[in-house]
């Protein structure tokens, strides 16, 4: 056989190679090097503005999203508005820059492209949003801006509001979610933010349509509410104590109050209506029932509602469609929208309504001079403030930025019989029922005094998950700090009570969850009522603090899981519950939810 031997092949180096090419060649090559690396550097440039754009748009979104937890789309239109046009002109930038041609070269490469058309996509889709929440919120505030209507007129302005909340809610369900299948972690959870902004705005949007559905409804009639105003200086659960008692009919989309009760002079003569259920069983040694000042026993605004509804037909042969409590709170807020207005001798107004309420109305005066006086007036407010808005007088955009603010902390609760009206005061937060995970804390004032107003309230959660369970310790810090010189019917002491003056007496109540185990109850006294309150459980038991003294009450129990949560309600107290919860603390002027 034959062997060939081939030559070695020589493989020069690449300088040597370079070496022999024409002058040309080599410019071409560096030519060419430059372009790439001064688009690397383009390129670059390019994905950080858009990025940045983005980040501009995300914070004026996220501006704009807290203007409108504040006070919803009748908040201000100058900075609302504003927030929204640079959130939707940043989002825009942004996807220009993200599709733009010098980063096409980017879209071939798998994983890169897939990332760059996945952002763009976000920053098209959060434009649209931001467009789409815009428009809705200027066509809301242009209705809302006009003088306030009454009768027809303003069964138009609902159902034209009802109509631009169900197209912005079809518009925002349009809005497409891109799959985070594939996308880096950071580019994915933009996504889902966003997916959960949407579900948000669009069930804003559901239950803003629905509670204009039932104000629509209410409205056109024909109606008759019970109407229950609250003193807030005599509290009961999630509302002051029911003193002045009457009737509203509303038909065509007109309002008619008819006169103010004293709630002490209704009490029915025989035993009133049955108490069915968790009510009577918990709180019918108090007669809820017959006297109607003893009604709010349980914050369980539908139970309470009812029941009043019942009374209201027993007393008066009367049907009522419904239920509405307001106090002191609320009628600032409406006071907000009129302006001043005189009942009797006084003036009242926003700034000064909630001290002569609560104090000033009773100086002066004795237990037994002052009642007639104190009933008539704060009858004759609610009458004045009902009758300035029924003239057409409110500012209507102040009118609805209030009536948000005060119904999230139960000074506005409404109950209906009709299911339409019922799912919008649902819808509203203003139906005032309890979820088998809520938490509720609340005083019943007992001494026949109006101390509540100086009796402060510190509450505090401490959570501790344990062996598949979470131990939740809480603890209340109530402080009595009545000053001296109140008139008597504030301060008492009421003949009746058998505590001193400035002596507060009531009754200290916790709902808890449903699931609550191991519930322990360190405060002493006998309870005097405890088991189920509708989807939840009470505990409650007698409270006296003496002026100036401070006391510190626990309560703890057991839910199962390592993780959960809870819903703290607001108590509707003047001034609020104080919460801490870990680092956490706020004011209970709304629910708040507290997970871990």
């Amino acid at each position: 056989m034959t062997t060939v031997t081939l030559p070695a092949r020589r493989i020069e180096p690449q300088a040597a190679r370079d070496g022999r090419m024409g002058p040309r060649a080599r410019r071409i090559r560096v030519w060419v090097g430059a372009g790439i690396l001064l688009w690397a550097v383009l390129a670059t440039a390019e994905v950080g503005r858009a990025y940045a754009a983005g980040t501009d748009g995300k914070h004026h979104l996220n501006q704009a999203r807290r203007t409108l937890d504040g006070s919803g789309a009748a908040a201000p239109s100058q900075g609302l508005t504003h927030a929204l046009e640079r959130a939707r002109r940043a989002f825009d930038r942004s996807q220009q820059r993200s599709s733009s041609p010098l980063l096409l070269p980017l879209e071939v490469v798998p994983v890169v492209g897939r990332q760059l058309r996945s952002y763009s996509a976000l920053a098209g889709a959060a434009s649209r949003v931001a467009e789409i929440t815009l428009a809705t919120t200027e066509g809301a505030q242009r209705a809302l801006d006009r003088p306030a209507p009454a009768g027809e007129a303003r069964l138009s302005l609902l159902a034209n509001l009802s109509r631009l909340a169900h197209r912005s809610e079809a518009e925002l369900a349009r809005v497409h979610v891109h799959s985070s299948t594939g996308l880096v972690a950071p580019l994915a959870r933009q996504w889902a933010e966003l997916d959960s902004q949407l579900r948000q705005a669009g069930k804003r949007l559901h239950d803003g349509a629905q509670v204009l559905d039932a104000l629509t409804a209410a409205l056109a009639g024909p109606r008759r509410y019970l109407l229950l105003i609250a003193n807030n200086a005599e509290m009961r659960a999630g509302s002051g104590m029911f003193l002045g008692v009457g009737a509203i009919e509303a038909t065509g989309g007109a309002l008619h109050l008819r006169p103010i009760h004293p709630a002490g002079e209704l009490r029915l003569q025989d035993s009133g209506p049955a108490l069915d259920g968790d009510l009577g069983d918990r709180w019918g040694w108090l007669q809820p029932g017959r006297e109607w000042r003893n009604l709010g026993t349980t914050p369980r605004f539908d139970a309470t509602a009812s029941l009043a509804a019942r009374m209201w037909e027993r007393l008066t042969g009367e049907h009522v469609d419904g239920a509405l409590a307001v106090d002191v709170v609320f009628l600032r807020g409406l006071l907000a929208a009129t302006g001043p207005l005189v009942v009797g001798p006084d003036t009242v107004s926003a700034t000064n309504v909630v001290e002569y309420v609560l104090r000033d109305q009773y100086a002066g005066m004795t237990i037994d001079t002052a009642q007639n006086a104190r009933r008539d007036r704060l009858g004759d407010i609610a009458a004045a403030v009902f009758a300035a808005i029924e003239s057409g007088s409110p500012a209507l955009r102040t009118l609805a930025q209030e009536g948000v603010r005060t119904a999230r902390g139960r000074h506005l609760l409404a109950w209906s019989v009709h299911p339409v009206e019922q799912r919008g005061w649902a819808a509203a937060g203003i139906d005032g029922v309890l979820a088998p995970e809520s938490l509720a804390v609340n005083f019943l004032n007992r001494g026949g005094n109006k101390l509540d107003q100086f009796l402060t309230v510190d509450a505090a959660i401490d959570l501790r998950p344990s062996g598949g369970t979470t131990e939740i310790l809480l603890r209340l810090d109530v402080t009595n700090q009545t000053p001296p010189g109140e008139p008597p019917y504030v301060a008492g002491p009421h003949p009746q009570s058998g505590v001193g003056e400035g002596d507060y007496l009531g009754i200290v109540t916790v709902n808890l969850p449903a699931a609550a185990t191991d519930i322990r109850f360190d405060h002493g006294p006998p309870l005097v009522a405890s088991g189920r309150d509708g989807p939840t459980q009470v505990v409650a038991a007698p409270l006296l603090v003496h002026r100036g003294e401070h006391r510190t009450i626990y309560l703890g129990f057991r839910l199962p899981g390592d993780g959960g949560a809870l819903t703290v309600h607001p108590s509707a107290r003047l001034p609020p519950i104080r919460w801490q919860q870990g680092a956490s603390r706020w004011v209970d002027d709304s629910a708040r939810s507290v997970r871990w």
